[in-house]
Formats: structure tokens, C-alpha cells, sequence
């Protein structure tokens, strides 16, 4: 019977809080989302405001 065994020593290191891109792009969808809510519940409150 034979072992065979190998092992590969990677370092770690996070990232700074200041490494990182400003806007991630894989992230767009989810701005578009919360900036529509926002609009979205403004415009409902404006219209519910002066509705009367």
C-alpha cells in the first residue's frame, strides 16, 4: 500500500476596507432594486400627502 500525499501552502490575506472597487458590477441589479423601492415608496407617500 502506498500514500501519496501533497499539500500546497496559500496565503490569506482579506482584502482592506479600502482594497476594494467602489461599485461591484455583479452588484447593478441590486442598486437598481433599492433605488426603485425608494422612488417607489416616495411617490406612493407623495400621492397618499396630498391625495385629499
Amino acid at each position: 500500500m502506498c500514500v501519496i500525499s501533497s499539500e500546497s501552502v496559500i496565503p490569506v490575506q482579506p482584502f482592506r476596507h479600502n482594497e476594494y472597487e467602489r461599485f461591484i458590477t455583479t452588484a447593478f441589479p441590486y442598486y437598481g432594486a433599492s433605488f426603485s423601492t425608494m422612488v417607489g415608496f416616495f411617490v406612493v407617500t407623495i400621492f397618499y400627502l396630498y391625495n385629499k
